[in-house]
């Protein structure tokens, strides 16, 4: 989930709920957890971008 932040831009963050469930079942509220995930979405572009540059330095060598 993306929120957008008044001063950040756009901010991905994970959402985690879980409901909480009355003597009968039904469910009589919910606890969420919100976390910025900026560090760990900036690490997998990183990531993405370094194999796709390995890939290419490979094909170099082949050619």
């Amino acid at each position: 989930m993306d929120i957008l932040h008044y001063s950040e831009g756009i901010v991905p963050l994970e959402v985690t709920s879980t409901p909480i469930f009355d003597e009968t079942g039904n469910v009589e509220y919910a606890i969420a957890t919100f976390q910025d995930i900026s560090d760990r979405k900036h690490a997998e572009k990183t990531l993405i971008e370094n194999v796709r540059l390995e890939q290419e330095i490979r094909e170099q060598r082949i050619t």
